[in-house]
Formats: C-alpha cells, structure tokens, sequence
C-alpha cells in the first residue's frame, strides 16, 4: 500500500499521463492481464486476467482515501481531474450521477465492490 511521505516532501503530480487520470500505473495493468494471455493463446487466463482487473481498481480506491486525508492538494485534484482509472468510463461518482442516467446503476455498484468515497 503507498503512503504519503511528507518527510520527502511529495506533492501532487498533475502533468503527463496524470492531467487524464488519476491513476496510469493501473490503467496500464489491465490491458497487460487480460492481453498477455490473449498473446499467448489462453482464453482461460484471459477470463483470469479480467478477474484481476478488480485488484488496481480496488487500489486506486484505498490509495484515493488515504491521499485526500493526507495529501495536500490532492482533493483540489481530484476535482479537476475526473477520470479515477479509466478515461470516460469510472469518474467520480457526482459525475456519474450528474451525466447519465445509468450513472446512478454504476454508482451503486461502484459504491457495493469498492466503498468509494467520492
């Protein structure tokens, strides 16, 4: 799990692939778990691999809630930058709710799985 590290003064990056979302160290593992196996041959360890994808996503979640009780700027951030782990599809949840009306649906089950905050 990461944690802030105010003794080496971190702050919040907003530049490169970070201005899109919040989260592009995730993002880049599910293609490589689900693609890996497709590359290779085996639907079985794709089916597998999209099962994992449920790992960084809840991640991206835990680590969110620890860096807006710990991070300064990191809230201002969030606000700014709507996309958590995946561009146009998981936003913050006010967004959800404000831009389409499944929204509410997918919130829910953002809110079931991962306790999101937002």
């Amino acid at each position: 799990m990461a944690r802030v590290q105010k003794d080496r003064g971190q702050k919040v990056i907003s530049t490169g692939p970070y201005a899109v979302i919040r989260h592009p160290r995730y993002f880049a593992f599910i293609p490589f778990m689900v693609g890996t196996p497709l590359v290779l041959g085996s639907w079985f360890g794709a089916a597998f691999g999209a099962l994992f994808m449920i790992l960084p996503a809840r991640r991206a979640v835990m680590e969110e809630q620890m860096l807006v009780n710990g991070l300064e700027g990191y809230k201002g951030y969030i606000e700014k930058v709507r996309y958590r782990l995946i561009p146009y599809v998981w936003r913050g949840v006010a967004d959800l709710r404000a831009d389409s009306p499944l929204g509410h649906v997918v919130e829910e089950l953002l809110n079931r799985f991962f306790t999101c905050p937002f």
